[in-house]
């Protein structure tokens, strides 16, 4: 039990999974048993808190790599780093989808800053990653409403109600644009 226990070295999780191997040798009716089998529990513990520190830090890569060499021994422990690996990975994909989204823009279109947040729509509202995505959608619906306006400053009246549409609803140039379109329409 002793080796079993040195073999940890704080905050690597692999070093855990070592500890429980060597803890699984001793069998049931010998020596320390049961002190074996409570630091497995333990120690499959610490190897999610390490996956869930390394997630809540940002590092998602790591944190699916901690969770994935948990150990089985625990089903309901197990069952819950495999949700939460499934987790990791749908955000993994919502940065995905926000790097994607950051291409699409082209200064001075707005069609294309629409269809960039027409994509940045596509990351889950209960991901973290959200905030960033609604972040840069209301940036970018205010780049849009920005070249209608100065088409509007240009006499372009008609231009500028084609480029104010395309600011998307729940966007905080929204409203600014709806009234800008009435205004426009009526010139």
């Amino acid at each position: 039990m002793t080796e079993a226990r040195t073999a940890i070295q704080p905050i690597q999780a692999f070093q855990f999974t070592e500890a429980i191997a060597k803890a699984r040798l001793i069998q049931p009716g010998e020596p320390y048993y049961n002190e074996a089998q409570n630091d497995i529990r333990s120690w499959s513990q610490v190897i999610l808190d390490i996956a869930e520190g390394r997630a809540t830090s940002g590092n998602l890569a790591g944190a699916i790599a901690a969770a994935t060499i948990l150990p089985y021994d625990n089903a309901e422990l197990y069952q819950k780093a495999q949700d939460r690996i499934a987790f990791w990975q749908q955000r993994q994909n919502s940065r995905v989808i926000i790097e994607q989204a950051r291409t699409i823009p082209r200064s001075g279109q707005a069609s294309t800053y629409q269809k960039g947040i027409v994509k940045l729509a596509e990351v889950p509202i209960e991901h973290p990653e959200y905030e960033t995505a609604q972040r840069l959608a209301d940036e970018w619906s205010q780049r849009i409403f920005s070249i209608a306006q100065a088409r509007a400053a240009q006499g372009r009246e008609s231009a500028a109600i084609e480029a104010a549409i395309l600011v998307p609803a729940g966007t905080t140039a929204y409203e600014p644009a709806q009234q800008a379109i009435r205004r426009w329409q009526v010139q």
